[in-house]
């Protein structure tokens, strides 16, 4: 499955730059019934984030074939990075697994990044405040972030 989003507004034409989140999944089928991905920028280094947009894909309720491919297009205002989220939810709405993380925009041009939900982190470590379970290791949180606490947004991403 294929999604194209434009991150940060004001931009008519498509993006010179595009960030790829490759989106695979080492968890059973019948276990992973959602892959909810929230998406967010910012306009400065410091993390002036604008509103996250969420999408939800209902994997095991329409059989969506994965990797699911998720294009971000660089829009003018929040230029800096862009952030996501990932999650994989249980059919009960429970989480299975979600990892945060940034990255910067090619100056031009396309970057993959690979996201995997893996058996690692089901139920894996226990990890303290501020970090995810990643591939079975508990890694720092990236800050500041669009999806925790109580941020600030300096507008729409849409």
């Amino acid at each position: 499955l294929l999604v194209s989003l434009l991150v940060g507004g004001g931009c008519d034409e498509p993006s010179a730059s595009v960030l790829w989140l490759r989106i695979d999944s080492e968890l059973p089928s019948g276990d992973l019934h959602e892959i909810i991905v929230a998406i967010s920028a910012s306009s400065t280094p410091e993390g002036r984030f604008c509103r996250p947009v969420v999408h939800r894909f209902p994997v095991y309720l329409y059989d969506i074939d994965l990797p699911l491919f998720v294009a971000l297009e660089r829009g003018d205002q929040y230029g800096n990075f862009a952030a996501f989220e990932v999650e994989g939810v249980e059919v009960f709405g429970e989480p299975l697994q979600r990892i945060e993380g940034r990255a910067a925009w090619p100056e031009e041009g396309e970057t993959q990044i690979d996201i995997l939900l893996t058996r690692d982190c089901v139920p894996g470590p226990v990890c303290d405040a501020g970090e995810q379970c990643v591939n079975g290791e508990c890694l720092d949180l990236p800050t500041p972030s669009p999806f925790r606490g109580d941020p600030e947004y300096d507008g729409d991403c849409e």
